[in-house]
């Protein structure tokens, strides 16, 4: 069984109950991050994949859910979540400009619907500008949380860490939090850019010691054998994109990294 505490695998992508759950709730057809082929699998597909998979399978997705979406943009997630559940948060700064302004801004606060795939269900989803460092919600308000590849960009180590003991705040006891970051493979240092990176021993120091909620299986930190992508290259060259998969790991010339999953209950 896929191990809901684990890096990014291209395997992943072929594992039965994974692919179950993604066919459940129409993941294999988001537009974003295309899940197949498995020849072109992107580690951004696979974040949002481990949501719905975690979610699923530990029964957190029902129709009395009140799920919080942190730093979640436009992701697919909220359109394969919502139809499912009471209540959706979906929390950005998505009034604040800045560099991430492409995915997202004001004009998703008042109709997502050009910008999301079907089924979006814009009933269920309440679109709110929020810091992660600091949300507005009473204490256990939640009954899951979810979040791909954000915290790493909330600031300093302290920011990071004051964001991870909201989201446990807001969550409920029982409560389950789906969070994506980045895993470092190797590097000098713990951060490049606006990016900080997580070893194993850094994971625990940061997302758990202290913090009122636990790993619900421990991590599993097994690499796969596909080559490492070129970072910048990707972003910037449009004839490298076009053969730039599986886009997995990923090296910058200096880093090494890819995406882990952390699925936690409280």
């Amino acid at each position: 069984m896929l191990s809901l505490n684990k890096v990014a695998n291209v395997n992943d992508f072929a594992d039965q109950d994974f692919l179950n759950s993604l066919r459940k709730y129409g993941a294999c057809c988001v537009a974003q991050y295309p899940l197949i082929p498995i020849e072109q699998q992107h580690r951004k597909a696979w974040e949002v994949g481990m949501v719905v998979h975690a979610l699923d399978r530990l029964g957190a997705i029902t129709p009395t859910a009140e799920i919080l979406g942190i730093g979640v943009a436009k992701e697919e997630t909220i359109s394969l979540l919502s139809p499912h559940v009471k209540r959706l948060f979906a929390t950005d700064i998505y009034c604040d400009p800045n560099s991430w302004g492409d995915w997202h801004g004001t004009d998703l606060m008042i109709d997502a619907s050009r910008f999301l795939g079907q089924p979006y269900n814009r009933r269920r989803v309440v679109w709110q500008h929020v810091d992660g460092r600091s949300l507005p919600y009473e204490d256990n308000s939640f009954d899951a949380i979810f979040s791909c590849s954000s915290f790493e960009h909330f600031g300093s180590e302290a920011d990071i860490r004051q964001a991870i003991g909201e989201a446990c705040r807001v969550l409920k006891p029982g409560g389950v939090a789906v969070i994506s970051t980045e895993f470092k493979i190797s590097g000098p240092r713990d951060w490049f850019c606006n990016v900080q990176l997580f070893d194993a021993a850094r994971i625990q120091r940061v997302w758990l010691d202290g913090i009122g909620w636990q790993l619900t299986s421990p991590l599993d930190l097994t690499l796969d054998d596909t080559a490492y992508i070129d970072y910048e290259r990707s972003i910037h060259d449009e004839a490298y994109k076009l053969t730039a998969h599986p886009h997995i790991k990923l090296d910058n010339g200096e880093f090494r990294w890819t995406s882990i999953n952390l699925t936690l209950v409280k």
